[in-house]
């Protein structure tokens, strides 16, 4: 893990150091899996340029979102499947 500006990083993804200490991105970065360019995300998989989002699986540019699978620029959105390009949705499925 280094400390890039501001961000600890991993070489794939990184979290914002006045958030997070260096375990604790550590820890995060543990529990991404094959996510890539993603920032202060956790327990996520397969998901690529995602920001603040936690759980997530397949999500590609998604901001802001929990346990959503397979969404594209979502933001805000929780428990979603199949979504694109939705705003501060809670628990809606193929859409």
């Amino acid at each position: 893990m280094k400390l890039i500006e501001g961000y600890w990083t991993d070489g794939n993804n990184k979290w914002d150091s006045k958030k997070y200490s260096q375990e604790e991105a550590e820890n995060a970065s543990k529990k991404l899996v094959n996510c890539k360019n993603c920032i202060n995300c956790i327990s996520c998989e397969n998901c690529i340029n995602c920001e603040n989002c936690i759980s997530c699986e397949n999500c590609i540019n998604c901001e802001n979102c929990i346990n959503c699978e397979n969404c594209i620029n979502c933001e805000n959105c929780i428990n979603f499947e199949n979504c694109f390009n939705l705003k501060n949705c809670i628990s809606c499925e193929k859409l």
